[in-house]
């Protein structure tokens, strides 16, 4: 299984990429909405990990890349500002998995059994 991490945050983009790696996962990193497009189009990640607020272009610029394709991966939003992108993008956000930061670790644990991880 294929994962992208899309995150400006370096260390929560490593610590997501251990946890993910340790699982048995292929991982790709991004650090914002256009590099994370471009690498979607030669990764076809199964399951993206997007955070919403980064600078140049934000998650939901790949939300909206996402939307336009034939075929998507299973999308995992964390993010510190759910609630505020929640009330504009309610339906680009839906069908996603929601992970808020600060995260418990069983929450995560949650998402990786409902993606078969």
């Amino acid at each position: 299984m294929k994962a992208l991490i899309v995150d400006d945050d370096v260390d929560f983009r490593g610590f997501l990429a251990e946890l993910l790696l340790n699982k048995g996962l292929t991982v790709t990193v991004a650090s914002n909405g256009n590099e994370a497009i471009k690498v979607m189009k030669d990764v076809d990640p199964d399951v993206l990990f997007l955070d919403l607020k980064m600078p140049n272009s934000d998650g939901i610029e790949v939300l909206r890349f996402i939307a336009k394709q034939q075929k998507h991966p299973e999308v995992v939003i964390c993010s510190g500002y759910l609630q505020s992108y929640q009330v504009n993008y309610a339906d680009l956000l839906a069908g996603t998995y929601k992970l808020p930061k600060p995260f418990e670790l069983q929450q995560l644990k949650d998402i990786f059994i409902a993606l078969g991880v």
